[in-house]
């Protein structure tokens, strides 16, 4: 008799079954069929198990102005409460460390170069589960306040870094210098923040610039009360590819080309 058999039998539904009933059966069936002793099948012994997968982290731009904050999280953290511990550290003109799934780097933190390190490894509270840890390092720069391309007032192709002043907001809807988007290019999700300073209904569109045929993709389309907003929109059931992003407030209208990946 098979662990199957005990189960379904010749019965016309199947009937419930102790796990300590059928241990013997599913020893027999392992051993007799496959040659594999069930006292075998179930035990690792130390140090057999791979490693812990890699932390793999990311953040929305690989640098800051100094009087920024960026945070870092992991791409890849565990559906299992507790398995792991990961272990951040952040090296260069100031040295600063953390345990969690999510890192920051603070306003203020002195100019220069870091390397920022993630080590997962199991927790040493889970006796049953050991293996060696795994790591993974980047780069990320923090610039002067008055850095000519990376400065707080500057940006790049992915999206302005503005600070927002009374000069260019005192007769606008929705700011557009205080407008960000990152990543570029995008992948799974595009991140837009932005400031609005008169309620009112705001619309955010991707328009296809190279697939003219496919239809506009509205993002979103509500009311927006005023106020400094951060919104995140998926982008995974996209096709890939350049498009322009448009966002609308009142009569007012902003475009940025971005490139969307799988």
């Amino acid at each position: 008799m098979t662990p199957f058999d005990a189960i379904y039998s010749d019965d016309e539904n199947s009937k419930h079954v102790i796990a300590e009933e059928i241990s013997d059966v599913w020893e027999e069936l392992l051993d007799t069929e496959f040659g594999i002793p069930l006292n075998w099948a179930c035990q690792v012994s130390n140090g057999t198990n791979p490693a812990a997968p890699i932390p793999y982290f990311n953040t929305s731009k690989w640098y800051m102005c100094e009087l920024e904050t960026r945070n870092f999280w992991l791409q890849n953290p565990s559906e299992i409460s507790n398995l792991y511990i990961n272990t951040w550290t952040s090296t260069g003109p100031r040295n600063t460390s953390g345990t969690g799934e999510t890192f920051y780097i603070y306003r203020f933190t002195p100019v220069g170069v870091y390397t920022i390190n993630v080590t997962r490894s199991f927790n040493p509270d889970t006796d049953e589960v050991v293996g060696p840890s795994s790591s993974y390092s980047r780069v990320f720069t923090v610039y002067s306040e008055d850095h000519s391309t990376y400065g707080c007032n500057e940006g790049d192709d992915g999206g302005a870094i503005r600070r927002l002043s009374a000069e260019n907001t005192a007769d606008s809807t929705i700011n557009i210098n205080s407008i960000s988007t990152w990543p570029n290019p995008v992948v799974n999700q595009l991140n837009v923040s932005f400031q609005v300073k008169e309620a009112g209904n705001l619309s955010i569109q991707l328009i296809p610039i190279i697939n003219v045929n496919h239809p506009n993709i509205t993002i979103t389309n509500s009311y927006r009360p005023i106020g400094n907003y951060q919104e995140t929109f998926y982008t995974s059931g996209l096709q890939p590819g350049m498009y322009l992003l448009q966002i609308t407030v009142a009569d007012q209208t902003y475009h940025q080309k971005i490139f969307l990946k799988n």
